[in-house]
């Protein structure tokens, strides 16, 4: 459940602010949303506790997902943890750890601090954002576009977690570009969720004159990131069918000063990026839309079954991580101390790993994945592999759940489309 502890609009009239004035709320305000409350005063910090012990118990969520954490600080979190897991060992925690508050009377719950937070995912803006390009510039290009954000995208590949092959001077769009944990459930992996532009709107954006066929390799190519990424992942709704918040050009022209909005360069089509007050022409899900796109929501169940079915993609430790996934550079060396050959041709344009089955229960003895974002096909050499051969799981093409029937073995050559996410696996 999502649950709002962190703001009010107003808290001289709010319940709180009237029984107990200057207690419940702080002076310094940074949610951008009203008044922010004092997570670190006991009693706010009980009902806190209280309320999330009582939605927990008598309606038997899974978990929370919390808004503006990093306004919380760190000694009511980890309460609200410690009493959570009382009542369900497993429950799931995590929330927005955006680095917002300034005021530096508390330790807040942000991602910076992530370390101290155990237990509790962070949402990894720096794969958000280096999948598709900064939300708040509605032109900036990312990785699916142009190969750039590389760094970016490798730390969300891995989790958030330490990595000899990531560079993390590199990293951008996150405020902690160093590892957050020793366990990928701190990385919660997403490129859209419900605030700012759909993923679809922002691949018109960037690029706004191309074929439809191009989008919806765009969108692939976003999905299988998301979902090959260690940590957890997350799907807004609708991603799955390209989901659009277009604004019609009928209400556009009731309200000229409407807010929220980001232009197509040609200035023909309207997108909103902050939606909450608009109506559902603009916000519902669009079902026929889900029907045309049908081929991409079967794409998208597709590598949501694979990686259910393969623990490959959900290692859950950073030592598991070290020892299991290695990044295929375009000037990777031989190497024979390992089972599984990093060697391979890469075009400098692309991004390619392997996850090889260092002792989780997986019929999968490795997996190869290579995502080309470039406008040129290339030949990609798969590494060399002891006593299996490789299987085409997807393409972008076709998807083969099982892997098709065909051995290749490792170092054949095969050919690495424009603009496509590609998944082998070793059996």
């Amino acid at each position: 459940m999502d649950v709002v502890y962190n703001h009010v609009p107003d808290a001289r009239n709010h319940p709180l602010g009237i029984c107990v004035p200057g207690y419940y709320f702080r002076v310094d305000s940074f949610s951008g949303a009203g008044d922010d409350t004092a997570s670190e005063r006991e009693m706010f910090r009980n009902y806190m506790v209280d309320s999330l012990r009582h939605w927990l118990s008598e309606y038997k969520l899974c978990g929370f997902r919390f808004d503006l954490m990093g306004l919380h600080d760190v000694e009511t979190m980890n309460a609200v943890r410690e009493a959570a897991k009382k009542i369900k060992p497993d429950v799931l925690l995590y929330g927005e750890g955006w680095n917002m508050y300034r005021a530096d009377k508390m330790v807040p719950a942000n991602m910076n601090h992530s370390r101290q937070l155990p237990g509790f995912g962070f949402f990894n803006d720096a794969l958000r954002s280096g999948i598709k390009g900064s939300d708040f510039n509605e032109y900036n290009p990312g990785f699916i576009h142009s190969s750039c954000h590389r760094e970016s995208v490798k730390f969300g590949l891995v989790g958030a977690v330490y990595h000899p092959q990531i560079d993390t001077k590199k990293i951008d769009g996150t405020s902690n570009p160093e590892p957050w944990s020793e366990h990928t459930s701190a990385s919660v992996s997403y490129t859209e969720i419900h605030d700012n532009a759909t993923l679809n709107d922002k691949l018109r954006l960037v690029e706004f004159d191309r074929s439809e066929a191009h989008y919806e390799q765009l969108q692939k190519m976003a999905l299988g990131l998301i979902l090959a990424a260690q940590g957890m992942p997350v799907l807004h709704a609708g991603m799955e069918f390209m989901r659009t918040k277009e604004v019609p050009a009928l209400l556009i022209e009731e309200n000229p000063d409407l807010p929220g909005i980001f232009w197509t360069a040609d200035k023909k089509h309207a997108f909103s990026h902050n939606s909450y007050n608009l109506a559902d022409i603009v916000n519902g899900l669009d079902w026929e839309r889900c029907a045309e796109k049908q081929h991409i929501v079967d794409y998208a169940r597709s590598l949501i079954r694979v990686r259910r079915t393969h623990p490959l993609f959900r290692l859950q430790t950073a030592e598991a991580v070290l020892n299991s996934l290695t990044f295929i550079e375009p000037d990777a060396e031989k190497t024979s101390e390992t089972e599984i050959s990093p060697a391979a041709s890469c075009s400098p344009a692309s991004l390619a790993w392997i996850i090889a089955n260092t002792g989780v229960e997986d019929a999968w003895k490795a997996v190869c994945i290579v995502v080309n974002p470039g406008e040129e096909a290339f030949s990609f050499i798969l590494p060399e592999q002891k006593d299996s051969s490789w299987h085409l799981v997807t393409d972008s093409a076709g998807f083969f759940e099982e892997g098709q029937p065909e051995k290749i073995p490792g170092g054949s050559a095969v050919q690495i489309g424009i603009k496509t996410f590609n998944l082998y696996a070793a059996f």
